[in-house]
C-alpha cells in the first residue's frame, strides 16, 4: 500500500510517502512564515515526481490532526480531505504527538510531549513505549506549565515542539531530549498510519477535522466553539 504522511502541525511542515511500510522519500516544507498553504500542493506534486508516481497511485493519507497550530493544522487538513475526495484514497487522522514520541531513541521508555496552549499553559501527552511502538496514558490535556514541570516523574522525558525556551529552565536538562526529536516527521505519521489502516483506522473526508483542545484568541474572542 502507498500511503502520504502529511505533518503541516508546527513551522518546520513536512510530507512523506511510504510503501508497504517502507519509506520511498520525504520532504521538508518551507517554513518562512509558515507557507504550507502556498507551497504543499507544489511540494506534493515534486515528492510523488521524485518517486515516479502519479498522485492517483496513492492509496491512503494519514495526517497529522493535532495538537499544533491552528492554522498550519487546518491546511493540512483541508489538503488531506482534498486530496482523498479527488482520489478516493483513504483516510486516516494521526495523533501529531505520537508522532512526536516516535522519533525519539529507543532507549527512552516513558516521554511527555508538550506544546505551547497559551496564556501560561503547556498540551501535554504522555506515552509509554510497547515494545515497537508507544502507547497514549491518558487523554492528552491542558496542564499548567510550572505545576506539571514540577510534578514530572523523574523517569518521564521530555520532548515537543512547545520545550524551546523551557529547556533547561523550567524543564532541568536532564529531562530533555535533544531539539532534533522535538518536531513531528512525515514519516512517522506515515509509519502510524500505516498500522492503523492496517487495524481499520479510517475516517471519511466529511468528518475528518483538526485535533484543538482550546480555540485561538482570536476564536475566544469572536465567541467561536472548539470544533
Amino acid at each position: 500500500m502507498i500511503v502520504l504522511g502529511i505533518d503541516t502541525s508546527g513551522m518546520a511542515g513536512s510530507i512523506a510517502l511510504m510503501r508497504n511500510g517502507e519509506l520511498l522519500a520525504e520532504r521538508q516544507l518551507a517554513q518562512a512564515g509558515r507557507r504550507h498553504a502556498r507551497t504543499l500542493v507544489a511540494e506534493l506534486a515534486n515528492l510523488f515526481a521524485d518517486c515516479g508516481l502519479r498522485t492517483d497511485h496513492c492509496e491512503a493519507i494519514a495526517i497529522s490532526v493535532g495538537p499544533g497550530s491552528f492554522t498550519g493544522l487546518r491546511v493540512g487538513v483541508v489538503c488531506a480531505k482534498t486530496f482523498a475526495y479527488v482520489t478516493g484514497c483513504q483516510l486516516t487522522p494521526v495523533d501529531t504527538f505520537e508522532a512526536v514520541a516516535a522519533g525519539v531513541p529507543e532507549s527512552v521508555n516513558e516521554v511527555a510531549v508538550i506544546d505551547l496552549a497559551q496564556r501560561g499553559d503547556l498540551f501535554v501527552g504522555e506515552y509509554q513505549r510497547q515494545g515497537a511502538r508507544w502507547q497514549r496514558v491518558g487523554d492528552i490535556t491542558i496542564q499548567p506549565t510550572d505545576a506539571y514541570a514540577a510534578a514530572l516523574k523523574p523517569e518521564r522525558k521530555v520532548v515537543g515542539p512547545g520545550l524551546g525556551r523551557l529547556r533547561g529552565t523550567t524543564f532541568p536538562e536532564s529531562t530533555c531530549l535533544s531539539t532534533v526529536f522535538d518536531i513531528p516527521a512525515a514519516r512517522h505519521v506515515a509509519s502510524i498510519g500505516t498500522r492503523q489502516l492496517a487495524a481499520g483506522v479510517t475516517v471519511d473526508c466529511w468528518s475528518l477535522e483538526p485535533f484543538y483542545l482550546r480555540r485561538s484568541a482570536a476564536e475566544e474572542k469572536a465567541g467561536v466553539k472548539v470544533v
